[in-house]
């Protein structure tokens, strides 16, 4: 019997990481941020294949862009910082609003 993937249960799905998969590619496929799936699986290095991962829902991700940044406010960006769990922002990197 084959394990089908992902298995979604409330805001969380349990995913095994496909032949040659990076968490870049994951977080893109679940819209998620790579920081994300590496502090919730306490990931030290690539997952491997087969290896099960939980992916939790927080929202849509999206690329940070000079124009996004400079529309908002000093509160805004703390705010974001800590949704992301990050210290800084910067251009391209992958966040949840």
């Amino acid at each position: 019997m084959k394990l089908l993937t992902p298995i979604n249960i409330f805001n969380k799905t349990v995913y095994f990481v496909g032949k040659n998969e990076t968490v870049l590619e994951i977080s893109q496929k679940f819209k998620t941020t790579p920081q994300f799936i590496i502090l919730d699986n306490s990931l030290k290095k690539e997952p491997k294949h087969g290896d099960a991962l939980i992916i939790i829902s927080r929202g849509e991700s999206f690329m940070l862009t000079d124009e996004y940044l400079r529309t908002k406010s000093k509160n805004e960006i703390e705010s974001l910082k800590l949704k992301n769990k990050v210290d800084n922002l910067f251009i391209g990197q992958i966040i949840i609003e």
